[in-house]
């Protein structure tokens, strides 16, 4: 197939998956949302908890087919104006108001309330290189790093799938607490020259940002949160990574 049929049928691909896998998770209790321990996502997934059954159902569908339009699309399904205002009030819940105070109340129990908590004395202590010591231990050995502030590092995981490679970059640094996120990259190759084609859209994007909540990261106050939180990612990208090989190997470009 064509560099475009091969795009349009990865995206058509991820948006089925990423419905199949908001389904399991209201399933099974948003157990994948649960890892990420951030407040904004805390706060979503206590509001999506409180919810009524139809309601939560009609708000996950919308955050699904609201980050996967242009797939939706070319199926020709339509994003109903229902699922689009309860996706979109539920993210704005957990910025402010109900979501705000969940959220606060998470940080606090972390000790992470506001912007002059203090670490404690392990992440004090903690450099640059003992926070790519611990990502290395969870994660594997990266194909390479990069510096981009003298206060953390970004590590690269390239995965192969036929043609497809998804590029998984690792960001850490230190501002008062650590910061740890990630964002994937669909790329191929051209065979021809070996030129790297323009990454597909969505050009950067975590396993949350495909179910529709983009706020995938981990903020830590103590070396224990720190290595939770390199754990936790660390079993987010194994269930995805173990069911992508059926939604790209077969997209050869002849």
């Amino acid at each position: 197939m064509d560099l475009l049929t091969a795009e349009r049928q990865r995206a058509i691909r991820l948006y089925e998956w990423s419905a199949r896998a908001m389904a399991r998770e209201m399933a099974e209790d948003f157990p994948t949302l649960d890892r990420v321990k951030n407040g904004m996502v805390v706060a979503a997934v206590t509001l999506l908890r409180k919810m009524p059954d139809e309601q939560r159902r009609v708000t996950c569908t919308g955050l699904v087919n609201f980050s996967h339009m242009s797939a939706a699309e070319l199926l020709g399904e339509k994003l109903h104006a229902g699922e689009k205002a309860a996706s979109q009030q539920l993210l704005r819940e957990a910025m402010h108001g109900r979501g705000l105070r969940i959220a606060v109340k998470f940080e606090q129990s972390r000790g992470m309330a506001g912007p002059f908590a203090a670490p404690d004395k392990d992440l004090a202590a903690m450099t640059p290189a003992s926070l790519e010591s611990l990502a290395r231990e969870a994660l594997g050995e990266p194909e390479r790093r990069e510096t981009p502030h003298p206060k953390g590092c970004l590590l690269y995981y390239p995965r192969q799938y036929g043609d497809w490679s998804i590029v998984t970059r690792v960001h850490m640094y230190r501002s008062g607490c650590v910061n740890i996120s990630y964002l994937c990259s669909f790329e191929r190759a051209d065979h021809g020259t070996g030129a790297p084609i323009e990454p597909m859209r969505p050009p950067n994007e975590s396993l949350l940002g495909l179910l529709g909540l983009p706020m995938e990261y981990w903020n830590a106050n103590t070396g224990e949160q720190v290595e939770e939180a390199f754990g936790l990612m660390r079993q987010n990208l194994d269930r995805f990574f173990a069911e992508i090989p059926p939604l790209l190997s077969d997209l050869t470009i002849e």
